[in-house]
């Protein structure tokens, strides 16, 4: 499955240009009603030169969750040409939609969702502004090499660096643009007479993209609890306690350590020392048992901004300025600054930069909240429009981790990320195929991907593994209730058959 090219889109922009062209003017009638480019979506408002690989667009207003990912350009054959009766050769559609970037591109699914006519895509990430659609389609396939370029084969004419800095875009489709830059890299550094980093097509994908994120704060129970009113169903008023944590107070990395300040270490199973929480408790509601990939509580910055500004919470979190890094809401034990739930996948490992600490911790699930969440901020929105829903199915309540290293953690400290072995299961992703549907596990899209979900083997159990082999269950339970439908009605048929003949 590419499941970066899940989506083909195509501009009505394009079609315009194209039609402006006098060798093509002929060629387009009712393109909305018969589209040309075998696309799945038309839309309008942006051309390849305001597009760009790693631009995520998301449904305007929320009337829908869906997310989509811009990977590439589309990369026409030649059935663009015959479908629009042009010349096969140099002077054809095919190779000018592509050396200039208007067949379309292709986009990845990050987040399940409908959509309909009329509705608006709204861009919210652009990561790399310089590798727009038309710049990516005419560097690879329209300079270069000429006679490559004529039959529409990649080259390259600039220099390695560029071309390196291509590759490297953690967002770039692999196929016909990041194997085919592969390749060409392949060659160069061959003809240069060095040992080649590529040394087959596709190498790329099994270096992880690494970045880094930085240790804001770190937190234990607050001994202090503060309890608040909340209306639930029917008016009723009940009284809740807050989820709150005490910051640790210590010195930044950068300054030296004072008897005084708190110290931070995480273990395995346990996490951070000295503190008791659920996944230690073995009690009844967590199976009596240490649950040791629930090890630590991490939440980032990114998540906190984007919720606040989220029309509907504002109000929640003070119009923007509430302090969450001194008074965290979520129950986190670690808040960090340089990643969402769109970039972190399950599976995923950190070590501390620099060897500072030993530590290494693995992300093992996307926290699945609870009514704590929406009481924790003010209990101003609950249930279904609540921040607890919306933050389950988009991934924005934090991460568990395992502690695979024990170490300390502190203010100041970044984690770099050394292994990425699932980068499609992001704690976006994951949420939203799991709990699409709100608090209860729910399955939308076929078996096979369900059966690849719990067969993560660094997936945590509670309310991930455990739910969705439940899910799974009940699909195989159904699935064999509808073949004994079936069987029976066959033999229902085949005997009123039988005796029909028989009477003859």
């Amino acid at each position: 499955l590419y499941g970066e090219r899940a989506i083909l889109f195509q501009a009505m922009e394009h079609y315009d240009k194209l039609a402006q062209e006098p060798r093509f003017a002929s060629c387009f009638d009712d393109y909305l009603t018969s589209p040309y480019f075998g696309e799945q979506v038309i839309v309008k408002g942006y051309d390849s030169s305001q597009l760009a690989v790693g631009d995520v667009f998301e449904v305007e207003n929320d009337l829908s969750p869906l997310v989509v990912e811009i990977t590439s350009p589309r990369k026409p054959c030649y059935y663009v040409n015959k479908r629009n009766g042009t010349s096969m050769g140099p002077q054809g559609m095919t190779r000018h939609t592509l050396t200039e970037g208007l067949a379309g591109w292709f986009a990845r699914v990050v987040v399940a969702g409908e959509l309909r006519d009329g509705m608006k895509l709204v861009r919210t990430k652009q990561p790399n502004p310089k590798w727009t659609l038309t710049y990516l389609s005419t560097v690879l396939y329209g300079e270069g090499n000429k006679t490559a370029s004529l039959a529409c084969k990649a080259s390259w004419g600039r220099e390695k660096e560029e071309l390196v800095e291509l590759l490297n875009l953690p967002q770039l489709g692999e196929f016909e643009w990041k194997d085919e830059a592969a390749a060409i890299l392949r060659k160069m550094e061959v003809h240069e007479g060095k040992p080649s980093r590529f040394p087959f097509f596709g190498i790329m994908r099994r270096k992880p993209v690494e970045f880094k994120v930085k240790v804001r704060g770190i937190y234990g129970h607050k001994e202090e609890v503060e309890e608040i009113e909340v209306s639930v169903d029917g008016g009723v008023i009940e009284i809740f306690s807050k989820m709150q944590r005490d910051r640790y107070i210590m010195k930044p990395i950068d300054e030296k350590k004072e008897k005084d300040d708190d110290e931070a270490f995480f273990v395995p199973n346990r996490g951070l020392m000295y503190e008791q929480f659920w996944h230690v408790s073995k009690d009844k509601m967590n199976g009596g048992r240490i649950h040791g990939d629930r090890a630590v509580l991490f939440q980032s910055v990114e998540h906190y901004n984007k919720i606040a500004n989220h029309p509907k919470f504002a109000s929640c979190f003070d119009g923007g300025k509430y302090d969450y890094i001194s008074n965290p809401t979520f129950g986190e034990q670690v808040i960090v600054e340089g990643c969402d739930s769109s970039q972190i996948a399950v599976g995923d490992v950190f070590e501390v930069e620099g060897k500072k600490s030993p530590l290494v911790v693995e992300i093992s699930a996307p926290r699945k909240p609870g009514d704590t969440v929406d009481i924790n901020h003010h209990g101003k929105v609950m249930g279904h429009n609540g921040i607890k829903h919306h933050c389950l199915t988009n991934g924005l309540s934090g991460w568990f981790t395992r502690v695979l290293v024990a170490g300390e953690l502190r203010d100041g400290m970044k984690l770099v990320r050394t292994k990425h072995p699932n980068p499609k299961w992001t704690l976006m992703y994951t949420s939203n195929a799991l709990y699409s549907e709100g608090d209860t596990a729910y399955w939308n899209g076929e078996k096979e991907e369900l059966v690849e979900l719990v067969n993560l083997p660094q997936l945590g159990e509670v309310q991930w593994k455990d739910e969705g082999k439940k899910v799974l269950k009940k699909m195989e339970i159904d699935s064999r209730a509808e073949d004994s439908i079936c069987r029976t009605f066959f033999r229902l048929i085949f005997s009123c058959l039988t005796k029909e003949r028989s009477s003859l």
